[in-house]
């Protein structure tokens, strides 16, 4: 290779990594400002609860994060949310997401053995 592609290998290199590290940067703004968003929102122990959903069913705590902005932004969280009422939260969001499957199981006939 020529000293002028290494050189601008190594440009689009630092440029790519720079990009990473401002998303990276970016990415955990945003999460310092919902953690403390939350803090606002929740009592202790509520708050507590949700970052062990966070670290069991990730796509349980950003429903629930969904569903306590929405509530703050309706007006309907005039108070800290409680445990409790952080249970319930969670109760609701499971069940309305909650699949129930069946397992259906084929038994072979006499006919089938026949074969």
């Amino acid at each position: 290779m020529q000293d002028g592609e290494e050189a601008d290998i190594e440009s689009v290199r630092r440029k790519k990594m720079q990009a990473a590290y401002e998303q990276a940067q970016a990415r955990r703004q945003q999460e310092e400002q919902v953690r403390q968003a939350l803090v606002a929102m929740l009592e202790p122990d509520a708050y507590s609860r949700l970052m062990l959903v966070r670290q069991s069913n990730p796509n349980l705590f950003a429903q629930a994060v969904q569903s306590i902005a929405y509530l703050k932004q309706a007006g309907q969280l005039r108070a800290r949310l409680s445990d409790g009422q952080l249970k319930a939260v969670l109760t609701k969001i499971s069940a309305s997401t909650r699949h129930e499957g069946s397992i259906t199981f084929k038994r072979k006939s006499a006919d089938d053995e026949a074969i």
